[in-house]
C-alpha cells in the first residue's frame, strides 16, 4: 500500500514539474516574441504575462528579476538565430554576387524573419541593453561575439572573406539608424542596397 501511494506521488511529481516546465517555456518565448517586436520596451511582466497566457505573479516566480527574464530570452533569440544561420551558411558555395551575399548577412544577422521591424528591434534590443543596466550589458557579450562568428563564417562562404564581421554589422546599423531618421518605408531594401555597395567594393 505504501510503495502505491509513493508511486501516486511521483506521478503527481511528475505532473507538475511538467506543468511547470510547459509554463517556464511559454513565459520565455511570449518574452522573445515581445522583443522581436518592440525591442525591450515591450518586456513587462503584464504584457509578458498576457501573451504567454499566464498570471502575472507566476513571472516572478520563475524568474527573479526582469533583467533575468530578458538576458534568458536573448539567450534563447541568439541560440535560435545561431543554429539558423549555420544551416543557411552550409548551403552556399562561392563565388557569390554581392547581392546573394547580402540577401545571405541579414538573414544571418536577424534570423528566419527579414523586416522593418526585425531590424528596428535589433537595434533597438543592443541599445537598450546598453542603457538599462551593466547585466543586461554584459547579457549580449556572448550573443554578439557568436553573431560576428557567423558573419565571419558567411563572408568565407560567399567569397568576401576580405570584409570584417564588425564592418558589416556598423554598417547594417548605420543603415537603419537613418531609415529612422528620414523615415524610410523600405528600411530592409535600403540596408540591402548599403551591404550591396560595401560588398561590391571587392571588386574594386
Amino acid at each position: 500500500m505504501s510503495s502505491a501511494r509513493e508511486c501516486d506521488t511521483a506521478v503527481v511529481r511528475r505532473g507538475q514539474q511538467t506543468r511547470a516546465l510547459e509554463k517556464k517555456r511559454l513565459i520565455l518565448d511570449a518574452a522573445a516574441e515581445l522583443m522581436l517586436e518592440n525591442s525591450l520596451r515591450g518586456v513587462t511582466h503584464r504584457q509578458v504575462a498576457a501573451r504567454a497566457g499566464v498570471p502575472v505573479g507566476s513571472i516572478g516566480y520563475y524568474y527573479n528579476t526582469r533583467e533575468e527574464l530578458v538576458a534568458t530570452a536573448i539567450a534563447r533569440l541568439g541560440d535560435r538565430r545561431h543554429r539558423h544561420a549555420l544551416q543557411l551558411i552550409e548551403k552556399v558555395s562561392a563565388p557569390t554576387t554581392p547581392e546573394q551575399a547580402a540577401d545571405l548577412l541579414l538573414e544571418v544577422l536577424l534570423g528566419h524573419c527579414v523586416s522593418e521591424s526585425a531590424l528596428r528591434s535589433w537595434l533597438a534590443t543592443g541599445v537598450d541593453c546598453t542603457r538599462e543596466s551593466e547585466e543586461l550589458n554584459d547579457s549580449l557579450r556572448s550573443p554578439c561575439d557568436q553573431l560576428r562568428a557567423d558573419i565571419a563564417a558567411a563572408l568565407e562562404a560567399t567569397g568576401f572573406a576580405k570584409f570584417s564581421a564588425d564592418s558589416v554589422i556598423v554598417t547594417v546599423a548605420g543603415a537603419v539608424v537613418l531609415c529612422m531618421v528620414d523615415r524610410d518605408a523600405d528600411c530592409v531594401g535600403t540596408t540591402r542596397d548599403n551591404l550591396v555597395e560595401l560588398l561590391g567594393r571587392c571588386a574594386e
